[in-house]
């Protein structure tokens, strides 16, 4: 049907055709980690009516001050190393918004912020909602505010299909109570056969995983957490949490994680902090975790 399934397939060589690929570039992106490039990148991305590569240069640091809204069957990556993308981004928005867009992909990309996280920021880097058959591989989150990568739907429409995979969280903002939890990865309604595996979240931050449904925002089920490293948070290392307690959080593995130094700071549920904490999950296996 047209679509990109797998990144691994993806080849980029000196030969390969304009039509596969885009540059931010081509569109006017600087690169120089201050001027603003999210008008550029939006462009590139605008041209991508049928899916394409953004490729982006290792050598670069792609300010971007305006939230990027992407298409079907894109892939996000360096051209080798890292390339990276400094946010400047404040208030509710996030630095890529995959909204009802399905096989959407980033790849060996190194996110960072303009200035240090806040715990009143909600911002994040990039939000699955409602999207199918994408993924986060490889990339590293240097400073984040609220979440390194969220995954939600919403109206009852699942983001089904996501892995994330292979990354690295090295700060976000710390707990704030009231409700402010800054989470490396967190999975947050509507949402089934979600695999998170192999990421390292380890600096400071609320939480490493959090698997929730607050607010009545639908059922999860079919997350497996597994071989992910989780260190130095102030509530919890990974938390699966119906806090409906209506059995809308289903069927949660969590197995061979690493989970140590939780400081447990009193943060929004008031509990001293845990390095496992389950609560109104249904069907979940805890199994070979190192805590």
């Amino acid at each position: 049907d047209g679509r990109i399934t797998s990144i691994s397939t993806v080849s980029i060589t000196a030969s390969t055709t304009v039509s596969l690929y885009v540059r931010p570039e081509t569109h006017g992106a600087v690169g120089n980690g201050s001027t603003d490039d999210a008008t550029a990148f939006q462009t590139a991305i605008n041209t991508c009516t049928s899916g394409c590569v953004i490729l982006l240069s290792s050598s670069k640091n792609y300010r971007i001050n305006t939230m990027l809204t992407v298409l079907d069957n894109m892939i996000f990556m360096s051209d080798g190393g890292n390339a990276t993308i400094t946010s400047g981004i404040s208030g509710v928005a996030h630095t890529f918004y995959v909204n009802n867009k399905d096989n959407v992909h980033f790849r060996d990309i190194n996110f960072t912020l303009n200035g240090s996280p806040s715990n009143t920021n909600v911002a994040g880097h990039i939000l699955f909602n409602r999207s199918k058959y994408s993924s986060v591989r490889n990339c590293t989150f240097t400073k984040s505010h609220w979440f390194d990568v969220q995954v939600k739907g919403e109206a009852a429409e699942n983001s089904e299909n996501i892995i994330i995979d292979g990354n690295k969280s090295l700060q976000l903002a710390a707990e704030g109570g009231s409700g402010n939890s800054p989470c490396s990865i967190t999975v947050w309604g509507y949402a089934r056969n979600i695999t998170i595996t192999n990421n390292q979240s380890l600096g400071v931050g609320a939480m490493g995983i959090a698997i929730q449904n607050f607010g009545g925002t639908g059922t999860i089920n079919y997350v497996y957490v597994a071989g992910n490293t989780i260190r130095s948070k102030d509530t919890y290392g990974i938390m699966a949490y119906d806090a409906n307690a209506d059995r809308s959080v289903v069927d949660i593995q969590i197995v061979n994680n690493h989970v140590e130094d939780i400081n447990g700071v009193n943060g929004v549920t008031g509990n001293a902090g845990a390095g496992i904490y389950l609560a109104s999950c249904f069907d979940c296996l805890v199994q070979g975790n190192y805590v």
